[in-house]
């Protein structure tokens, strides 16, 4: 026989068992959870529906500040140029050996000659780069230009470099200030010699069995372009060092930077920071005797000091 009001009131309490009431500051616990949990909240002040609606709008606003944008939303690289980028160093100069000429007798003032003549001043790299900076200056016979290339958004390819000469003089005979060279003159990798009909950039290799004190010294193997190409990708580094030479005469020029994007030549003009590069060679008067109006040099104990005679320099065997 079916006890009815038992299996009733077993419907009964499978329906109710997980529905309760309450206040919502009641802790509820249950085990299984078989139908709806329903927790009747006392009634609040109007005010905490204007703070749950503020709270929401600060927390969707901090989303969509921090959200992560996709890849398809993301803006290009600001720090990739949109043209080959090319950045000049000129610091290399400002360590021995070093030497620079001007037209102007009184290139250098009295302060400068006065620090010059201290102890050491020939190494002082930050009194080397004043002398470089000065209106008027002049490398003497060669200089060192280390050039930073970047490259544009899609990337290029260098195709050449070749000089633009400006201006060219004699050597100008106004001052010499010089720290020349204790031993070897070493070069780097990329040459230009600009006393030549048509000077171009050229490759090196270590000069073989070179003389005493010469070690280091590199001689040229002919032209870098077109046997070489310089790849950039977009946002890509690459230095190139360049040592320019003269000995004739004085020079002012540029640099020509010849790219490739696509089938497009493209052409970058690069100077000396608004000024052309300078260079000269030495101001002669006879074999191995250099003349200027006024010359300091550097003597022992590293200090440059005053030519006792300017007019008549004697530089040796080896130059003039």
């Amino acid at each position: 026989m079916v006890d009815a009001s038992r299996d009733d009131a077993m419907d009964s309490h499978i329906q109710t068992a997980n529905v309760q009431s309450g206040d919502a500051r009641d802790v509820v616990q249950a085990r299984d959870i078989h139908g709806d949990v329903h927790l009747a909240a006392a009634a609040q002040p109007r005010w905490w529906a204007s703070a749950a609606v503020l709270s929401s709008a600060v927390v969707i606003a901090a989303l969509i500040i921090v959200w992560p944008k996709s890849s398809d939303d993301a803006s290009p690289d600001v720090s990739v140029p949109s043209e080959l980028r090319v950045t000049v160093d000129m610091s290399h100069n400002d360590q021995g050996p070093w030497g620079y000429v001007s037209e102007s007798p009184d290139f250098l003032s009295s302060d400068l000659v006065g620090r010059l003549a201290e102890p050491m001043a020939a190494v002082d790299r930050a009194l080397v780069k004043e002398v470089r900076s000065l209106e008027g200056a002049v490398s003497l016979q060669r200089h060192l230009i280390r050039l930073h290339l970047e490259g544009p958004v899609g990337g290029t390819r260098v195709i050449d470099i070749r000089p633009a000469i400006r201006r060219t003089a004699p050597p100008p005979s106004g001052s010499l200030v010089w720290a020349p060279p204790q031993g070897g003159e070493p070069s780097s990798e990329v040459l230009l010699f600009l006393d030549e009909a048509f000077p171009i950039v050229q490759a090196s290799e270590p000069m073989p069995s070179p003389p005493p004190g010469q070690d280091g010294r590199r001689i040229p193997t002919g032209p870098y372009f077109p046997g070489h190409t310089i790849n950039l990708s977009a946002g890509e580094t690459h230095e190139i060092v360049l040592t320019t030479f003269a000995d004739s005469r004085s020079y002012e020029y540029e640099l020509t930077i010849v790219h490739q994007i696509g089938t497009e030549i493209r052409e970058t003009k690069v100077d000396n920071n608004g000024r052309p590069f300078r260079v000269a060679g030495m101001a002669c008067s006879g074999p191995h005797v250099a003349s200027y109006q006024s010359a300091y040099r550097m003597v022992s104990g590293l200090s440059v000091v005053a030519e006792f005679d300017p007019t008549h320099i004697d530089l040796g065997p080896s130059r003039c």
